[in-house]
């Protein structure tokens, strides 16, 4: 490929988001399919290549922080503006934004986005740059 490749190798499902970022781009549900594989009903699995890229990004938590503190405002860009964003998670007004990070899912935003290759990479910039 060009430029940055992502390899997790594990005796399990991949955590973030990388589990439904790989049922996105290949059709596969490695939770069904890892225990199928436990439990011997699968010892091949085929698959065929259905969108060219993937990357997720995630917003963590203000861990530093010595006081507890609050979402007070969301600016988030146009959905339309982003064609390969397919799942986003986003805190509601008043949620905590202080505290460690422990999980993707409890974050102060965490996008999936999937896609053409140059298309997600330019939406996760424009992300970058627009949501705060």
């Amino acid at each position: 490929g060009f430029g940055l490749e992502l390899l997790e190798i594990a005796y399990r499902p991949g955590g973030a988001a990388i589990v439904e970022m790989i049922e996105m781009v290949h059709g596969l549900n490695l939770k069904c399919i890892h225990l199928a594989a436990q439990l011997g009903l699968v010892d091949y699995v085929d698959s065929q290549r259905q969108e060219e890229a993937f990357g997720y990004m995630t917003f963590p938590k203000k861990h530093l922080s010595t006081e507890a503190l609050y979402v007070t405002q969301i600016f988030l860009p146009p959905l339309e503006s982003m064609p390969t964003l397919r799942t986003h998670v986003v805190p509601a007004l008043g949620d905590i934004a202080s505290g460690e990070f422990y999980c993707y899912k409890d974050s102060l935003g965490s996008f999936v986005f999937c896609g053409d290759r140059d298309l997600v990479s330019r939406d996760v910039h424009y992300l970058s740059e627009h949501y705060s």
